[in-house]
């Protein structure tokens, strides 16, 4: 995975059939799967001291070597 631009992530994720699952506790990592269980994406939230809200890291998967056919990946 390698991190991106809140911009690039959802243009990237948003071109592909995916589904975001949340991980964890609070704060959530979103984990973007396909159908067939390969993950495309990640969404990373942490809440720094003294905060309130949580700060997003977006992350997308390398699909080197994965065919993407209309917006399915095998």
């Amino acid at each position: 995975m390698r991190e991106v631009t809140e911009q690039e992530f959802f243009k990237t994720i948003g071109q592909l059939n995916c589904h975001p699952r949340p991980v964890g506790t609070w704060p959530y990592t979103s984990e973007f799967r396909t159908p067939n269980g390969v993950e495309v994406g990640r969404i990373v939230n942490t809440v720094e001291e003294g905060e309130v809200r949580p700060t997003s890291r977006y992350f997308v998967a390398n699909l080197t070597g994965f065919e993407v056919e209309d917006g399915f990946v095998s």
